[in-house]
């Protein structure tokens, strides 16, 4: 069992790490610290920070859905993870090239669905980094880890459609949509209300205060337009420390082609 600095342990906790604290563990030579670079769609041409691999949320995704990027098998996971040379012991940076976090945000549920707590973002991301004049490096294969990583299938970060149905009708949660207003507003799920997440970023791209205050104990279900930026308000919300926050990885995309039928 890997012991963490208390840097790590406090990104594991705020769901965020700050480009200047990675950039010091990174130099001091902390081990076990994998970067992915989440963009979606990435651009191959742009270097990376570190030993930082792409994780493409369209290929490592269930093979056998209709609905692009939604969660894989646990197994297909765990290979792919293997693939990218990410161990279980590893604790794992994710960015956005944009810096606007949403896929970033994405893979870091991701791994929190699949047992990987040891997980954070980099606030910011790659524009971010850049911003502070920190050093990139071009991009390189990764090599498979050379140990199986280990899944632990976590079902209440995750709703589906019938659990979305449920929700929707009895309104036993808060229902929260990420899309943005003019997308929302003519269509959405019932019951639901609007949190946009292009909110939830500030104009130096670093995560901001969500300003949704929780009416109860309720759980809380995120949506968007395809199971991306819904994860984003996840983010947000884990770092204002409401951890109970699930995914509807279908989301409208889902929802728009089986609700009513």
């Amino acid at each position: 069992m890997v012991k963490y600095s208390s840097h790590l342990q406090d990104a594991r906790e705020s769901g965020l790490i700050q480009p200047q604290t990675l950039f010091s563990l990174m130099q001091s030579g902390t081990p076990n610290i994998k970067l992915v670079d989440a963009s979606y769609p990435a651009d191959l041409s742009l270097p990376a920070i570190g030993n930082a691999v792409t994780f493409d949320i369209d290929d490592i995704a269930d093979p056998d859905s209709p609905i692009a990027h939604m969660l894989p098998p646990p197994e297909i996971f765990a290979a792919k993870m293997q693939s990218l040379g990410i161990a279980s012991d590893d604790f794992v940076v994710c960015y956005d090239q944009s810096g606007f976090i949403m896929a970033a945000s994405r893979a870091w549920w991701m791994f929190r669905v699949f047992g990987h707590d040891n997980v954070a973002v980099l606030d910011g991301g790659l524009t971010g980094w850049m911003q502070k004049s920190l050093p990139v490096l071009p991009k390189t294969t990764p090599e498979a880890a050379t140990v199986p990583f280990t899944v632990s299938y976590k079902p209440e970060l995750v709703i589906d459609y019938n659990g979305m149905k449920s929700i929707s009708d009895t309104k036993s949660a808060t229902i929260l949509d990420a899309r943005p207003p003019g997308r929302f507003a003519p269509d959405h799920i019932p019951n639901s209300q609007n949190l946009p997440a292009l909110a939830l970023i500030g104009p130096d791209r670093h995560l901001k205060p969500s300003g949704f205050t929780p009416g109860n104990d309720s759980p809380i279900v995120a949506t968007c337009g395809s199971g991306v930026t819904a994860c984003a308000i996840a983010l947000a919300l884990f770092k204002e420390g409401i951890k109970n926050v699930s995914v509807y990885d279908g989301s409208w995309t889902e929802w728009s082609t089986r609700a009513g039928k």
